[in-house]
């Protein structure tokens, strides 16, 4: 079903990575196959007493080279909050909206972490019986389902979605908080 055209949202947050050290440690592989790359296929000086065939270094280069940054620059996490419930996507993997409706939701729970400590590190994770979508910040919420699961999410403006949640939710049905 395609869930953003349903209800307009009344909450919209975009994450994306911005932790310089990450940055750094994708950059650099990079700028070493881009340099092998240059050396063996642009001056056909190859590197090393028993080189790569070329094919091997274009692979190397086109997903360690192009397709890593590519892919670093482009995740984002969406998260979007409407009448009917929380949305969200995790860009590129996730192209569609998953929603949280308003009646799956038991309770939810500001908190703060370390992502490194706490779930291990940043991205799409399962970590101790819930998922974890974490991009940026030390600040999130984590929901509660009916179902048993758990959910959570990093947000930079975690006070303001708060008070969306509660304003919305309240008209469909109160929210416990949890204590």
């Amino acid at each position: 079903m395609d869930y953003e055209n349903l209800t307009p949202p009344l909450y919209q947050e975009k994450q994306n990575f911005s932790l310089p050290w990450l940055k750094y440690l994708l950059i650099i592989p990079a700028v070493i196959v881009w340099y092998i790359f240059f050396q063996q296929i642009l001056l056909d000086k190859p590197i090393g007493k028993n080189p790569a065939p070329d094919w091997v270094v274009l692979l190397i280069t086109l997903l360690i080279g192009v397709g890593l940054p590519l892919l670093f620059f482009r995740t984002q996490l969406e998260l979007e909050v409407r009448s009917d419930g929380f949305y969200y996507r995790f860009l590129p993997f996730q192209r569609r909206f998953r929603r949280l409706l308003w009646s799956d939701i038991d309770r939810y729970e500001k908190i703060t972490f370390s992502a490194l400590k706490d779930f291990g590190g940043y991205g799409v994770r399962s970590h101790k019986g819930e998922t974890v979508y974490i991009i940026q910040g030390n600040q999130g919420l984590r929901f509660y389902l009916r179902n048993g699961k758990r959910v959570v999410f990093s947000a930079s403006r975690v006070d303001e979605l708060q008070q969306v949640i509660n304003s919305v939710s309240g008209q469909q049905r109160p929210f416990r908080l949890a204590s």
